[in-house]
């Protein structure tokens, strides 16, 4: 065992050999109590469990039965776990030699193992299911897309503000830093090729090193996207990707939020289009495009 690993959970599962070759039911405890020993030392963070030894064929119950009591006793002696796997398993899960478990019996000691962590607080639902399949079954409220528009500036602000849009600047929602998405080359990763980022990714806030950040669509960057330099055709974009945002959500949590930044470049002879009055308009309605 190593001590300078920082386990969470810890899971100490022995003594079925030593059933048939230790002296006596005794020492197969006491080699159990030596271990939980060690273990508790090297692991003094985390939540040890401890499994009882399997029901096979070739010993009888009452010396599983006997060994068990003993480890479960040593178990609540030190403070940690016991996972009585016999509750569970039966005959019909060991395999021909009457002693290994077999494909049935290893699924359901491992059910058996993981249930008891989420009883016990030692996992978290969301560590074993990272992608949230395990809220498909569940009846969710309609997602709802948020959308924030921010103004580039005062000036395209003051703009905004004469069509009754109140808005923000981007400097205005501090500490929440405003970014274009766009992968950074000066960390030198060796990942995908592909610098696309997708709506999914880019309607979160994220979280680093006590920063807040939020990235604008990459429909909208110019730098990334030449078609954001036709707002007409962009706003077209942006509705659609509205429309997949609200129906690619079911599985994530939270609410999807979407910053969108009105530019100077925007801007027709020094006004703001009609066509993007009319659509935030529909935003301001709470309704656009049938989302």
């Amino acid at each position: 065992m190593s001590s300078n690993r920082k386990e969470k959970v810890v899971l100490i599962h022995v003594g079925t050999n030593d059933v048939k070759t230790a002296e006596s039911e005794d020492h197969v405890i006491g080699y159990v109590w030596d271990l939980c020993s060690v273990a508790k030392e090297k692991f003094a963070e985390a939540n040890i469990a401890v499994c009882g030894i399997l029901r096979r064929n070739d010993v009888s119950d009452v010396c599983i039965n006997y060994i068990n009591n003993g480890i479960e006793w040593a178990c609540k002696a030190k403070g940690l776990t016991f996972v009585d796997p016999n509750c569970w398993l039966n005959i019909n899960d060991l395999g021909r030699d009457g002693i290994h478990l077999n494909r049935r019996g290893n699924i359901k000691l491992v059910d058996l193992i993981t249930g008891n962590y989420l009883l016990q607080g030692f996992l978290a639902a969301g560590e074993l299911d990272p992608l949230n399949r395990r809220l498909c079954s569940e009846k969710k409220p309609d997602v709802v897309v948020q959308v924030v528009i921010l103004a580039e500036d005062t000036d395209v602000r003051d703009k905004l503000l004469q069509h009754d849009f109140h808005v923000q600047t981007i400097a205005e929602v501090a500490p929440i830093e405003v970014q274009p998405a766009r992968r950074n080359d000066k960390l030198g990763l060796t990942g995908r090729k592909s610098k696309d980022v997708g709506i999914l990714s880019t309607s979160k806030l994220y979280s680093l090193q006590d920063r807040i950040f939020a990235f604008t669509p990459q429909l909208t960057d110019l730098q990334r996207f030449y078609i954001a330099s036709d707002y007409e055709l962009m706003i077209d974009i942006f509705k659609s990707e509205i429309n997949f945002l609200k129906s690619s959500w079911q599985n994530m949590l939270g609410r999807p939020l979407v910053v969108m930044t009105v530019k100077s470049i925007h801007l027709d002879n020094g006004n703001i289009p009609n066509a993007m009055i009319t659509t935030m308009k529909k935003l301001k309605s709470g309704y656009i495009n049938g989302t």
